[in-house]
């Protein structure tokens, strides 16, 4: 709630309600880079302020959690390291 005591009385002369709201949840893949020793590092592109979850599968029916982070920035860096251990990985991230 915010206040307004413009009168100079200390008397309530305005109320009003403000409700801060998150951007909605987003996330694109951006650069992928793959290395045979490290695995694969994903930048993911989305909005701040925000739960997510990025998820791997070999299968496109079951997933695994990789990681789960709070977006402080537009933009995050994650390490699968096990990337190299499959011939094929899908991914896909998810709020929350």
């Amino acid at each position: 709630m915010v206040r307004n005591h413009a009168d100079g009385s200390g008397n309530d002369s305005a109320s009003a309600v403000i409700t801060i709201t998150n951007p909605t949840p987003h996330a694109v893949f951006g650069n992928v880079v793959y290395s045979v020793t490290n695995g694969l590092l994903l930048n993911l592109n989305v909005a701040n302020g925000n739960h997510y979850r990025l998820l791997a599968s070999t299968n496109l029916a079951s997933w695994t959690t990789l990681a789960a982070f709070y977006a402080n920035s537009t933009n995050t860096l994650c390490l699968d390291s096990a990337a190299t251990n499959y011939p094929r990985r899908f991914y896909q991230v998810v709020s929350p």
